[in-house]
Formats: C-alpha cells, sequence, structure tokens
C-alpha cells in the first residue's frame, strides 16, 4: 500500500540471480521483472508474479544478454527493452511479449540505445528514449588532431579498430547490419 502498510514478499531469487524494473499490471494482479543472472554466462529473462502470492514464472523461454526495462501494454501483452548480443551490449531494443505465451516481436531495430519505458495507461503508447550512437573514422597529423578529415559517416553503425595496412590503407570493424569488417583507402 501507499502507506506502506501490508508489506509482504512476493518472490525471492538467490544470488547470482537478481530482479530488475518491476511492472505492475494495470489490473494490480501481476508483477512484470527482469530477472538476470550471473550463472553461466550473463543473461536475463522476463517473469511474472501474482500480486495476491504464488511462484514466479517465466514469459515465455526467450532469453537476452540483458532486460533493461518492463511495461505492460495490456493483460496479454508486455514490453521490454532488451539487448540481444552479448559483443553488442548497447544495442538495446524494444520488443513485445506476448503474456503468457512468451512470443517475441522486435518492435524497433539499429544500433541505437533504446533506454526507459513507460506506457500509456490503455497501453495504446510508449514512450522511451532513444540514443544514437555513431561512432566515425577520422584520419589527421599527429602534431595536429584538430585538422583530421572525416572519413566515415558513422550513420546506422558503429566503426571501430582501425588499423593501417602496409599498403596505406585502413581495415576497421563496424556494427550496423551485423559484425562487418571494411578496408578503405
Amino acid at each position: 500500500r501507499v502507506d506502506a502498510t501490508d508489506v509482504r514478499e512476493l518472490a525471492r531469487i538467490e544470488s547470482p540471480d537478481f530482479f530488475s524494473r518491476p511492472s505492475w499490471s494495470r489490473d494490480g494482479s501481476l508483477v512484470a521483472v527482469s530477472v538476470q543472472s550471473f550463472a553461466g554466462t550473463y543473461h536475463g529473462s522476463v517473469f511474472v508474479v501474482p500480486t495476491g502470492g504464488g511462484s514466479l514464472t517465466q514469459v515465455g523461454s526467450h532469453v537476452w544478454y540483458a532486460v533493461r526495462d518492463v511495461a505492460w501494454l495490456s493483460p496479454s501483452s508486455l514490453a521490454v527493452i532488451a539487448a540481444e548480443q552479448t559483443e553488442f551490449p548497447n544495442a538495446y531494443q524494444v520488443y513485445a511479449v506476448s503474456y503468457p505465451g512468451g512470443q517475441v516481436r522486435r518492435l524497433t531495430s539499429g544500433v541505437n540505445n533504446h533506454t526507459g519505458l513507460s506506457a500509456t495507461a490503455d497501453g495504446a503508447s510508449l514512450v522511451t528514449v532513444l540514443r544514437a550512437q555513431n561512432a566515425t573514422l577520422w584520419v589527421s597529423p599527429p602534431n595536429d588532431l584538430s585538422g583530421g578529415r572525416q572519413i566515415t559517416t558513422g550513420q546506422a553503425r558503429r566503426d571501430h579498430f582501425p588499423a593501417w595496412t602496409p599498403e596505406g590503407r585502413i581495415v576497421h570493424t563496424a556494427f550496423g547490419n551485423g559484425h562487418e569488417v571494411w578496408i578503405r583507402d
């Protein structure tokens, strides 16, 4: 209750697992929550627990690298912000997850990072923060870094790990439509 009376434990998990980002269903009968784990490889899933008592139950069988936020859209649908791939954990996207079946449908895409998630009272609209993450490559003389020349746009991808080849070309990795290796003059 708002006045902090009638406090009771709904669920308990043990380390190396931990709860994150609870979300009350509209009728107050369920709490959806992210359960993250360091057991084996780091991973997270969505669970629900009845507020009137009962056990913690996983929603479907989908396992993400991490689940950052959970919000109820309707009695039969959740939205989550999650990272799918361990090698690029900052590309958090928004997914719809059916309840109780756990079918997953991706709502956003790209290399950008979504954070924060909330649904309107009727579940018709979501709000989230989109953090654009572009990375570009620049070439400059070592004694004047301000005199550089941009050689990639960085739009829709993040460029990483540049290296010169013996022939004077540049090779680098990029994360956009998967993990890519580029070589350029």
